[in-house]
């Protein structure tokens, strides 16, 4: 079976989804051994002699696999200039954490798709039940992690001894987290919790906290609330000088080239993140910490709950999450006990890193895209009056559909859309 593989050549500006896209290629030229690729742009542009090689080729299924753009120029040119083309396809459609972005133009590419067979596959199982509130049949959506590159991402003694002789380590515990460094990612909280820890002597000895990736303005854009350039790097500096007797155990390594973290993850001794990202539908440095062994303790919320595997909870710890008028909260005690219990110090890391990657690994995630791709493609019968609720409104306010114009804080449809991604 020949198939095409729609996405754009150029690298995202969101590295993981870069990391993403290059992956999931290779997990599907583990499926298939004829794929025709095709580059839609970001600006959403393509050549038309591709658009007519795929209509004139004997391609039965095609797949979207990139967050951006969303398909909605590709399947309009599609329909209009090869009908035939169109009417004969099967469709995939890999969702990415910034769907509800883009309500508008996903609810034009759902009308466009009515009727044709259809499936989406999600990153996270908590990501899937979140589409099920915009999409009419459930069983169209399926879950398949992002894959890790685990000849890339594993553990192994010889490499944790010379990254750690590298840096100088001896008997240090390290905890680290590795990602942006913004707002709704908590790196203050994260802070915060372990220096209060470290001060009253809950951690392991010589502990310190890595925090690996560089500083963005996001803030919370859903609620207007962007930040200046510099202003939430000023905010962790602030939270470091409170704790003068423990600042010093905070290393800020800024932005590093995603060779070299692996390095970091062997070195390391535990992974957290407190992120309440409120579009977090999967967490590529949460499994590609994972698949190198290391114990995490991270939150609950979103994709994120998809780490903890069912046979072995413990080498993923999960902290409880709610939502509030004023975004996603973490429970700061539960947390803080997780860390303090020292529970992770139980656990061989060459047995996580083996049990992660036969469920994360590219390999593993091939083997659940084939599964996918063999089940049966039925007709899309439309959108559910909840998306259709959401895109009218979005197009009257923007991005900021889910804010309260009396409060400026969250409004019902915030807490309607979301209350399936915190646990």
């Amino acid at each position: 079976m020949k198939v095409a593989i729609v996405y754009s050549f150029k690298p995202s500006e969101w590295f993981s989804c870069t990391i993403i896209n290059k992956n999931l290629r290779e997990a599907y030229e583990t499926v298939y051994d004829d794929i025709m690729y095709i580059d839609y742009t970001r600006k959403r542009t393509f050549e038309p002699d591709d658009i007519k090689k795929l209509a004139e080729s004997d391609v039965e299924k095609i797949i979207f696999i990139d967050h951006q753009p969303t398909p909605i120029g590709f399947l309009d040119y599609l329909k209009k200039k090869y009908p035939d083309c169109f009417n004969r396809l099967e469709y995939t459609i890999h969702i990415f954490g910034d769907f509800p972005l883009f309500m508008p133009e996903w609810r034009t590419v759902f009308d466009l798709l009515d009727g044709m067979p259809l499936k989406f596959v999600t990153a996270s199982e908590k990501q899937r039940k979140f589409i099920t509130k915009f999409i009419k049949q459930e069983e169209l959506i399926s879950v398949c992690p992002f894959p890790v590159d685990s000849k890339k991402f594993n553990f192994r003694i010889e490499s944790r001894n010379e990254a750690r002789a590298k840096f100088g380590l001896t008997d240090e515990f390290i905890f680290l987290y590795t990602g942006r460094l913004t707002f709704q990612k908590n790196i203050t909280c994260l802070i915060e919790s372990f220096c209060e820890l470290d001060s009253q002597e809950l951690l392991p000895p010589n502990s310190l906290l890595y925090i690996v990736g560089g500083v963005d303005s996001l803030g919370v854009p859903y609620l207007g609330a962007n930040q200046l350039l510099g202003e939430y790097f000023r905010s962790i500096q602030k939270t470091l000088e409170k704790f003068p007797l423990s600042k010093d155990k905070v290393v800020l390594t800024g932005r590093v080239e995603n060779d070299e973290l692996n390095t970091y993850y062997n070195l390391s001794d535990c992974y957290t993140s407190l992120s309440t990202y409120h579009d977090e539908d999967y967490g590529m440095s949460v499994a590609e910490a994972l698949c190198s062994g290391l114990p995490a303790v991270i939150t609950n919320w979103a994709g994120y709950h998809s780490f903890q595997l069912e046979k072995h909870p413990e080498y993923c710890q999960l902290v409880s999450t709610d939502i509030s008028r004023t975004g996603p909260t973490f429970d700061q005690e539960d947390y803080r006990n997780k860390l303090g219990s020292q529970d992770y110090l139980k656990y061989d890391r060459t047995e996580i890193s083996k049990i992660y990657q036969q469920n994360f690994s590219i390999k593993a995630c091939a083997e659940k895209l084939e599964n996918i791709q063999k089940s049966e493609a039925v007709p899309f019968q439309g959108t559910t009056g909840f998306m259709k609720r959401i895109t009218n409104e979005q197009f009257l306010r923007g991005i900021e559909v889910f804010k309260s114009e009396a409060t400026r804080e969250f409004n019902d449809l915030y807490f309607e859309a979301y209350d399936v991604y915190a646990g």
